[in-house]
């Protein structure tokens, strides 16, 4: 044999095993590939669910479930949750401005009160000055009616022995 025999031997064993690695590849491919088509089958038969389900659902939230649709009740619901919160905010707005007014009225009051407390305090103090002064005067004549009292009564005393003498004739 010659080297260009062998070297076609070698060559034609090599393709040889490269054509039995091929073919146990393209076999373990189409393994494969038969075992990947019953998931794809599931996957496709899901996947036809899935898309039953989301136009059932799409349904439902476009036409709604015999109550209305969902984006016009949802539309609603945000509507009367805006006019609720305008109407907070204006009740809010409402009990300032009141509590305000109260707080001012409170105010006037207290001072209005505080003139009158001041006038009765004076009213007061005027009537126990008075009260004070009409006591001091009554006092004062009181004390000078002792001391007059007091100066005339000696020579009183002595007048009633001598008229008392005069009449029982004692001397």
């Amino acid at each position: 044999m010659t080297t260009s025999d062998n070297t076609s031997q070698q060559l034609a064993e090599d393709l040889a095993k490269s054509l039995q690695s091929t073919t146990t590849l393209v076999q373990t491919l189409l393994t494969e590939i038969r075992n990947n088509a019953g998931t794809l089958g599931t996957l496709e038969a899901k996947l036809q669910a899935l898309n039953e389900s989301v136009s059932s659902l799409s349904a439902i939230v476009r036409d709604g479930n015999g109550k209305g649709s969902v984006i016009t009740r949802l539309a609603l619901t945000e509507k009367d949750l805006k006019d609720l919160e305008d109407t907070v905010k204006d009740l809010s707005d409402n009990v300032i401005r009141l509590y305000n007014k109260i707080e001012s009225k409170l105010d006037a009051k207290a001072v209005e009160l505080h003139e009158r407390i001041s006038k009765v305090k004076g009213i007061v103090v005027e009537k126990e000055e008075e009260e004070k002064s009409e006591t001091q005067y009554n006092r004062e004549k009181t004390l000078n009616v002792l001391k007059l009292t007091a100066q005339v009564l000696p020579g009183l005393i002595a007048l009633g022995v001598v008229i008392a003498k005069y009449f029982f004739g004692v001397e």
